[in-house]
């Protein structure tokens, strides 16, 4: 008799839990968090919310990278499945410190969970997508976009309006982002 899938997940959590690589997200998360309470009082100019969004994108994306990719090749879990699965165990732990930041950064409370889901699913679709090696990569994508969109702003008429989709729809990047993962599902 088979164990079911759930239940499977369930026991493979403290494992994937362990293999995760935490440095990036607690390192990012705690940093932002302690520059949001020293900046409480600063200007609202945009950038703090901004480059919140990315790294907590980016660190989740982080946790993509799977250092037993070889080992687990032979597994019957798929690697989408190994791949979300652990996104999963790292985003319980991001949402917390993204309400943290919320609360004590100024700037930061009119920005919704939308934009960083839109730019950590990008994240995740390059990462899909990316030959192997490359994965390592995928994190940059969320921090790139927002450096770009923050430098461009604007100024190329309808290309740098699209940069901005991140923060403006997040629902088309968001969508568009799944739908890569899904083409991409078996990879």
């Amino acid at each position: 008799m088979t164990a079911a899938p759930a239940l499977v997940l369930a026991g493979a959590t403290w494992p994937a839990a362990r293999a995760v690589t935490w440095a990036p997200v607690i390192v990012a998360d705690g940093a932002l968090v302690l520059v949001a309470a020293l900046t409480r009082r600063a200007p609202e100019d945009g950038t703090m919310p901004a480059l919140a969004c990315a790294t907590t994108a980016a660190a989740c994306v982080f946790a993509l990278h799977d250092r037993g990719e070889v080992l687990l090749a032979a597994v019957p879990t798929g690697p989408m499945r190994r791949r979300l699965h652990r996104l999963s165990i790292v985003v319980a732990v991001a949402a917390p410190a993204w309400l943290l930041m919320r609360a004590v950064m100024p700037g930061i409370r009119g920005v919704g969970v939308l934009p960083v889901l839109a730019l950590m699913t990008a994240g995740v679709a390059a990462a899909v997508w990316a030959p192997s090696p490359a994965v390592g990569g995928a994190p940059a994508l969320p921090l790139l976009w927002v450096t770009a969109d923050s430098v461009v702003s604007g100024s190329l008429g309808p290309a740098g309006d699209v940069l901005g989709w991140w923060r403006a729809e997040p629902w088309i990047v968001l969508v568009s982002a799944l739908l890569a993962i899904l083409a991409g599902r078996h990879r």
